[in-house]
């Protein structure tokens, strides 16, 4: 991963810099495996809509966010 290119490893982080790639695992089921996903955010509230999806699906085991980053950034 080229930290220069890193955001925020926080997945409650606010900014005003947008778009931003967010990374995470998408898991599968209990002992199977994950995988990289990534998706472009464009606005403010669908990075809030983003971040909710996201401590629900991290509640639940589902998914383990990673990185949010500058879009086009090779990670």
């Amino acid at each position: 991963m080229n930290a220069a290119k890193v955001i925020s490893f926080r997945r409650d982080y606010y900014t005003t810099r947008l778009p931003v790639k967010a990374q995470w695992y998408q898991c599968g089921e209990l002992g199977g495996t994950c995988r990289l996903t990534a998706r472009i955010i464009h606005s403010a509230h669908e990075l809030s809509a983003f971040q909710d999806e996201v401590s629900r699906r991290e509640n639940s085991g589902e998914w383990i966010f990673l990185v949010y980053a500058e879009p086009g950034a090779a990670m």
